[in-house]
């Protein structure tokens, strides 16, 4: 030995003593005492420099039991110290063992000890050279069967895509029984793969050799994926598209019951929004639809529902007689049911039935960068807070800056087509143009569904006609005869103005648009204009003397109906007060039906009769309420949740005429009814109401 001519550092000092001193070394186990080898208690001796500091490991050089064990003469150390020393002391263990992405191997966790004190918690260790046969196993089973592996190999790809296939046909048929089980896909690598392969690296190195002989060595087949052959999930009963009106559109299948995707998905542009209808919706795909129909009969109560069992039977025998795909599924459903068992389902019934979500079709609303903006199962409900978001991005995306114009005052814009079409994310969006009144003047505009712009270019056209017949137009508004009475008696509809305004449009649409087909050129909206010139002005006075007969007559019902009634005539009095708001109410003379606008004078005169003979025969008139009434409310109701949905059913319209002539029949007989309207007529009719 030689003497150190300078004085020895702190580590090195300490790493020596620690060789003889072992069995002294101490974790602090909290804030006062330590935990020494093989689970003795100790404290620091409180005269040691250290006791007040508590470092977290020491090493003493005595230990002495008084009152208690206390260390004599401590030093702070470093436990990875005690490590480099201890030798064969230390024992050495590993948990979760687990297939590293980032370092390409196999890693676990391993945790150093000496005589029961842990030097070393969590460090992450290379576990193929401490179990290399475990590893392997692991290797394949997480890094290769589980797909974790980013190797460049051709094979990974075309196995993802394979297995992606049998999975889709999993979502389809909601089955998880198609892919075979993960160990079968584990057996096949391992069967493949040499037993000192066990990482990325050596798995890279053995790959590249093989696939020179061999290239296809890792490549997977279908058959060996699949437990069976799936053969009812065909094309046909789960399609890749969807035909929705003019749209064909993408569709998407996932099977996760409690996900927001789960069953079938459809994409839509947002741009396309408002041009869905939710009918063909409701038939999602013909996979899913002998399931939804049944779901749809067990759903009802249990009145109704013990007419259709079993329900299985029941839902294809009707599936097997509906035709498909048309109008609503509730619709045809209802209207086949009535036929097999002649009972009928009203609507809010089927309404009331909760279906599971994969029996809805899932919405996916896309931006035009393909972000998912929305999704929900209500399709209405997604147009009504999407709506003008979606008609904005609908003009945005018109590729022809031609179709929004303003201040048009006459017909200088070449044809009017009735559509045209764009792309959007892959999908063919049909837009409908259409002439926007704007007062002074007209607009052209790209409109999002026909039926808007069916409803904007009749009042576009209207209003070009009347800048185009300026002249005439501005005669008959100072020589509307009797005008003056109307006024007054318009008020509380509106305003004099407003009636100006209304008879005059009215009047171009019977003198111009009646039971004619809007122009779609100029040479089309001049010989229209040429061909109802004439008649302008002749028709002008005629309607506005029909129009003063009907206001007076309204004018002198609604004096008659302000009479106090008895208890007797309260159901008749609310009832005629309803019906009169129903005839006459503000922009009547354009927004009533043509069907009733043409019939509006008898259907008042009725009314009148009925008033009359009301105050004569309260009774009696009570009782022929309590005949109407019933139909009078379903009417209503039903008007108000097609208004909500956008329905527009042409049999609810017939429905509104039947009952005002089934009035006429109750109430004014002596009038005569425009069509045969009995109880028989209105059950038959309201069959064919949605």
């Amino acid at each position: 030995f030689r003497l150190n001519s300078e004085p020895a550092d702190y580590k090195p000092l300490h790493r020596a003593l620690l060789t003889g001193l072992l069995g002294n070394v101490a974790m602090r186990n909290d804030e006062q005492t330590y935990l020494g080898a093989r689970e003795l208690k100790l404290t620091i001796f409180p005269g040691s420099a250290l006791a007040k500091r508590r470092p977290k490991w020491i090493v003493c050089a005595e230990l002495v039991e008084t009152s208690r064990v206390f260390a004599r003469t401590v030093a702070a150390i470093d436990p990875r110290e005690v490590e480099a020393v201890a030798g064969h002391l230390v024992q050495h263990s590993y948990n979760e063992p687990h297939w590293d992405r980032r370092r390409g191997r196999v890693s676990a966790y391993e945790t150093v000890t000496l005589y029961g004190l842990p030097l070393v918690t969590g460090r992450r260790v290379d576990y193929g050279r401490i179990a290399p046969e475990e590893a392997r196993e692991i290797f394949i089973r997480q890094g290769l069967a589980e797909d974790r592996l980013d190797s460049p190999g051709r094979f990974r790809e075309h196995n993802r895509n394979l297995i992606a296939e049998v999975q889709e046909l999993e979502d389809k048929s909601r089955r998880r029984d198609v892919l075979v089980e993960s160990d079968r896909i584990h057996d096949f690598y391992a069967e493949r793969i040499p037993e000192d392969v066990a990482d990325l690296k050596s798995f890279e190195r053995w790959r590249k050799k093989v696939e020179e002989k061999q290239p296809r060595r890792l490549y997977m087949s279908r058959e060996a994926l699949m437990q069976h052959e799936a053969e009812d999930v065909t094309g046909a009963r789960y399609p890749e598209t969807l035909r929705v009106g003019d749209l064909q559109l993408p569709l998407s299948y996932h099977f996760e019951p409690g996900h927001p995707d789960d069953g079938v998905s459809v994409q839509v542009p947002l741009a396309a929004l408002n041009q869905l209808e939710p009918e063909p919706l409701e038939w999602l795909v013909p996979g899913l639809l002998e399931e939804k129909v049944t779901t749809l009969i067990r759903g009802l109560p249990k009145a109704l529902r013990r007419n259709f069992v079993p329900a299985p039977d029941f839902a294809r025998a009707a599936l097997d007689a509906m035709p498909a795909r048309q109008g609503s599924l509730v619709d045809a459903l209802r209207r086949q049911l009535h036929r097999m068992t002649g009972i009928d389902v009203p609507p809010e019934q089927w309404d009331a039935v909760d279906l599971p979500d994969h029996l809805r079709m899932n919405i996916r609303v896309l931006d035009a960068d393909g972000t998912l903006v929305d999704r929900g199962r209500d399709l209405r409900a997604l147009q009504r807070q999407l709506g003008e978001h979606a008609s904005a991005e609908f003009r945005t995306a018109t590729p022809d800056p031609h179709w929004e114009r303003d201040g048009i005052t006459r017909w200088d814009f070449g044809e009017l087509p009735e559509t045209v079409e764009f792309e959007r994310h892959g999908v063919t969006v049909r837009g409908y143009p259409a002439l926007v009144d704007g007062g002074s003047s007209v607009a052209l505009r790209i409109c999002d569904a026909p039926d808007v712009a069916e409803v904007h270019s009749r009042a576009g056209v209207r209003r070009l006609i009347r800048l185009h017949l300026r002249e005439q137009i501005q005669h008959l508004r100072g020589n509307l005869p009797d005008f003056q009475r109307m006024s007054l008696q318009y008020q509380g509809l509106g305003s004099s103005d407003e009636l100006r305004d209304e008879l005059i449009g009215a009047v171009v649409d019977r003198a111009f648009l009646r039971g004619a087909e809007l122009p779609r050129s100029e040479s089309g909206f001049r010989a229209l204009v040429d061909a109802g010139r004439g008649e302008l002005v002749e028709e002008g006075e005629r309607f506005a003397r029909r129009v003063a007969r009907i206001l007076d007559r309204y004018h002198q019902l609604r004096k008659a109906l302000k009479q106090p009634r008895g208890l007797e005539g309260m159901d008749s009095f609310r009832d005629m007060n309803e019906h009169l708001d129903h005839l006459v109410f503000p922009h009547f003379l354009l927004e009533l039906p043509a069907e009733l606008q043409e019939h509006l004078p008898r259907y008042l005169d009725g009314l009148e009769h009925r008033v009359e003979k009301q105050a004569e025969d309260p009774r009696r008139d009570a009782q022929r309420t309590h005949l109407v009434r019933p139909w009078w409310e379903a009417w209503q109701q039903r008007a108000e949740r097609h208004r909500h949905e956008g329905v527009q059913d042409p049999d609810l319209a017939i429905m509104r005429q039947l009952l005002e002539e089934y009035r006429i029949s109750l109430f004014a007989q002596h009038l005569g009814t425009a069509m045969p309207a009995s109880e028989k007529r209105l059950r038959q009719q309201w069959q064919q109401v949605r």
